[in-house]
């Protein structure tokens, strides 16, 4: 029964530790997969967003500035108004003001985003490996003593065995065979408590009838 149940939990200790390292293989390859997405998909994506962002805000201060020498020549000219001439130079100032942040915005994100998504990237690959190691060898050390358990009761059932089998041989030893026919007296057995007839379990000693 031992054994059996020893057997028993050596097979549901296998089937937990596959479950565990099917999980930790799982998120290991999640995280392989986020780190993918992240420097090469989604990250590569952001990236690009903010560099056109950039791009754009800097082709609008172009046209703006080119919007403004042309109103600076036509009101020279006559042909516009003041008015219309500081609109199109407030109209600069606002793409100055974009340009500004979009390239603020860049600078941040190849300065401190970019390099901070790439070490996450990095540690978060690094914990799974990690996880997914130190559950291989945990359940190594948990099947292992379960696979002891089983040899150690395996053990016990050889060491039982030979005891049985020692214990067959005494108890047909216990049997004594008289060398000649002979008449068996029930005699009376000087004791420290007293005489008294023999009995069952009685020990003999040379010379005694």
């Amino acid at each position: 029964a031992k054994l059996e149940t020893a057997e028993k939990n050596l097979a549901l200790a296998q089937e937990e530790a596959q479950s565990r390292l099917d999980n930790a293989g799982r998120a290991l390859e999640l995280a392989r997969l986020k780190a993918e997405d992240t420097l090469s998909g989604s990250g590569q994506v952001e990236r690009d967003r903010i560099e056109q962002a950039l791009q754009r805000a800097t082709r609008q201060v172009e046209l703006a500035q080119q919007e403004i020498n042309d109103f600076d020549f036509l009101l020279s000219k006559g042909h516009v108004s003041q008015r219309e001439r500081d609109q199109a130079a407030e109209k600069l100032l606002s793409a100055l003001e974009n340009q500004a942040m979009a390239r603020a915005e860049w600078d941040n994100f190849k300065t401190y985003q970019w390099p901070r998504m790439q070490r996450e990237t990095q540690m978060t690959i690094e914990a799974a490996r990690m996880e997914h190691a130190r559950i291989l060898r945990t359940v190594d050390i948990e099947l292992q003593q379960h696979r002891d358990q089983v040899v150690i009761r395996k053990r016990e059932i050889e060491s039982t065995g030979r005891q049985l089998e020692r214990a067959r041989v005494d108890l047909a030893a216990c049997e004594i065979a008289a060398p000649i026919s002979g008449t068996v007296l029930h005699t009376v057995l000087p004791k420290p408590e007293g005489p008294r007839k023999s009995q069952v379990g009685d020990s003999l000693w040379v010379g005694q009838t």
